[in-house]
Order: structure tokens, then C-alpha cells, then sequence
């Protein structure tokens, strides 16, 4: 593929990350992670048409977090397709993102991904993750990650701890270099 006709995808693409479907709403994924508290919440995405790119919006009629993800030619695994490794950290991002959506500040204790298929480079991908029980501290999401044409790519399971007050605290102190 020649650069311009690359280049003029990738501002396609870019295009389409930012417009939300019918009923979600574009959310900032700082404030959903804490606002002002938060100085970086998206860990996966460069927004630069590079690695990954990527939107949030929650759906407040299903009660999820749903995204769109654009994985450029930096997320590279097997030749021409996404590393597993990067489709991992959408997975977590989500999910981890479905719990504090849903209110639960959390960290992830353990995830698992299922890979259903592989995925070729800068093809448009829709995720979404949501909060399926919450038993004391422990909170239990999943998330799903599929091609807009609806094949699935991937699905994840996680269980997240959710924070206290002194441990959210400790992390914000520790984040700012301040003393916990």
C-alpha cells in the first residue's frame, strides 16, 4: 500500500473512532478514570495512527463500556496481523474501564483472554466491556472485541479488586511522587 492512499485510510479511520453509535456517548477516558486525579488513563492507545488508536463511549442502556479500536501497523505481530499482546491490553483497558464506569476505583488481580481469531493490521474494531457481578472487593467483568463486519477476535474475563480509600490515596500519592 503506498503512503497516500495509507495515509487517507488512517485519517478514515480516525474519522470513524470519534463517531458514536446510536445511543452511547463519547466519554473522556480520564474523567472515567478519575478526572483530574488520573494524569493518564489510556495505556493502550497513541492516537496516532501508528500503534493503536482508540474512543470510548458508554452505553447507559446496556450499562457498558464500549470502544472503537484502530490497530496500525506498530502493533504489529505475525506478519501483516495485531500482536496477541496488544489485543490483550484493549481487553484489560476495557474492562478495567467497565469497572470504573460503573463506579468501582479497581486494579485487575487476574485476566484471561480467549483469541478467536486472528485480526489483520488497520482493520476498525468495536469492544465492549461490562461489570457481571461484584462479590465484597472483588469485581467480575468481561469484554469482547469484534470487527465491524461482527467476527470475534477476541474475549476476556477478569476479576479486579476494588480499592479502598488509603489504598486509592497511596496510589494517587505515590503517581504525584508525594510520600503515601
Amino acid at each position: 500500500m503506498n503512503s497516500n492512499v495509507q495515509k487517507g485510510q488512517e485519517s478514515l479511520d480516525q474519522a470513524w473512532l470519534s463517531a458514536p453509535e446510536p445511543g452511547w456517548r463519547l466519554v473522556d477516558f480520564q474523567n472515567l478514570m478519575g478526572g483530574d486525579v488520573v494524569e493518564r488513563a489510556k495505556f493502550v492507545s497513541d492516537d496516532q495512527g501508528d500503534r493503536i488508536s482508540s474512543a470510548y463511549f458508554w452505553d447507559p442502556v446496556q450499562n457498558q463500556l464500549r470502544a472503537k479500536f484502530w490497530f496500525g501497523p506498530q502493533a504489529q505481530g505475525p506478519p501483516g496481523h495485531v500482536h496477541g499482546g496488544a489485543m490483550a491490553a484493549v481487553m484489560d483497558e476495557v474492562m478495567g474501564g467497565a469497572c470504573w464506569g460503573a463506579g468501582n476505583q479497581v486494579l485487575a488481580a487476574e485476566i484471561n483472554v480467549h483469541f478467536r481469531d486472528k485480526l489483520p493490521l488497520r482493520t476498525r474494531c468495536i469492544a465492549k466491556g461490562e461489570v457481571v457481578s461484584i462479590e465484597g472487593r472483588r469485581v467480575s467483568a468481561r469484554a469482547q472485541l469484534v470487527t465491524v463486519a461482527g467476527d470475534l477476535v477476541c474475549e476476556s474475563t477478569g476479576t479486579f479488586i476494588q480499592l479502598s480509600s488509603d489504598q486509592m490515596s497511596g496510589l494517587l500519592a505515590a503517581s504525584s511522587g508525594a510520600p503515601a
